[in-house]
């Protein structure tokens, strides 16, 4: 998936008493982690995991709870938005030890949850963790479809993507739940295909809706050697994970 980062929250190992893992940067421009929760031993009576994250790594909030299905060996999958910059995973124990895992990846979210627009009766429907998965997923949809010609990662962009990412979400939504030929179901998929094809336009560089922006951290720039073109070239983007 496009500016995915894989993280890793907490290696696998034991712990015996309340703490917390170091920060992980996950960078400015994405909101939302997808983490894996994995308890492969436990004596201890009561164990609870905190997702929390912060701008700066110094400041914590927090943000979620990590929920395994019960006490011993155990296995979690959650999501959650709302992220800053640093996201950490953080344990309180009692009366015993557990060993476990906490790791996953973080993604960008083009579009919030109130970018969502759904039938009447539909909105109960809609888990909050589904919901989140339909912003990643769609957002993904997106970041693809704009790095066809625009350096990534993306940082900023302007409503009108904003929207259409709400669009492919909602759709994504009433797919997994089924659709409903009896209301207004299909105005959702008009809009899922409609915001599809739009995205592939701008993509394509056919259409140019201003204030897409690239990273800041732009890469070493090569030179011509020539005193009187000496910008004539392309400049090499970084992304944090390496020049390309």
């Amino acid at each position: 998936m496009a500016n995915t980062l894989d993280v890793t929250l907490h290696a696998l190992g034991q712990e015996s008493a309340d703490g917390s893992g170091a920060g992980v940067d996950i960078e400015v421009y994405r909101q939302a982690v997808k983490l894996v929760l994995t308890v492969t031993a436990q004596t201890a009576t009561a164990v609870n995991y905190y997702v929390e994250t912060g701008p700066d790594n110094a400041a914590w909030r927090r943000i979620g709870i990590l929920k395994p299905s019960g006490p011993g060996a155990a296995k979690v999958e959650q999501y959650f938005d709302e992220c800053d910059r640093y996201v950490r995973v953080a344990w309180t124990i009692t009366g015993g030890t557990v060993d476990f895992s906490v790791a996953g990846e973080a993604n960008t979210l083009i579009a919030g949850e109130g970018d969502i627009e759904l039938p009447a009766g539909r909105v109960a429907q809609a888990d909050p963790q589904e919901r989140i998965k339909a912003l990643i997923a769609a957002s993904c949809d997106a970041e693809a479809a704009l790095a066809l010609s625009n350096p990534t990662p993306i940082t900023k962009w302007p409503q009108s993507i904003r929207r259409r990412v709400g669009e492919i979400a909602a759709y994504i939504l009433v797919k997994r739940s089924g659709f409903r030929p009896e209301d207004v179901d299909e105005l959702l998929v008009t809009a899922h295909n409609d915001a599809q094809k739009w995205l592939m336009s701008v993509g394509r560089g056919v259409l140019k809706p201003p204030g897409i922006e690239p990273p800041d951290n732009l890469g070493p720039r090569e030179t011509t050697g020539d005193p009187d073109y000496p910008d004539d070239h392309k400049p090499r983007m970084s992304d944090n994970w390496g020049d390309f």
